[in-house]
């Protein structure tokens, strides 16, 4: 994310990378997916509610795309509760 859209950016990739890990199985790799995918939903979140009225376009776009990403965190969900019978995080 670029912090207050200056050009900078606030995280640079070894530090988002950092919040999660590669895993070692499929299993392991569906968890960190999942991992993921919550981490761009709470970013997606986060500029929605910069945005907030002020720009209702790119709110919109990013409501859809956040939507997007909540599908992505559905199915990731859905696939760990199939190889391991439950929830691994919760919503």
């Amino acid at each position: 994310m670029i912090t207050e859209f200056e050009g900078r950016g606030r995280y640079g990739r070894s530090e988002l990378a950092s919040q999660y890990a590669e895993g070692a199985n499929l299993v392991g790799m569906i968890r960190e997916n999942l991992v993921a995918e919550r981490i761009a939903v709470d970013h997606y979140r986060e500029l929605i509610r910069y945005f907030g009225e002020n720009d209702p376009a790119t709110r919109v776009m990013l409501e859809e795309i956040l939507a997007v990403e909540e599908e992505h965190a559905n199915d990731m969900h859905d696939l760990l509760v199939a190889h391991e019978g439950q929830p691994m995080l919760k919503h």
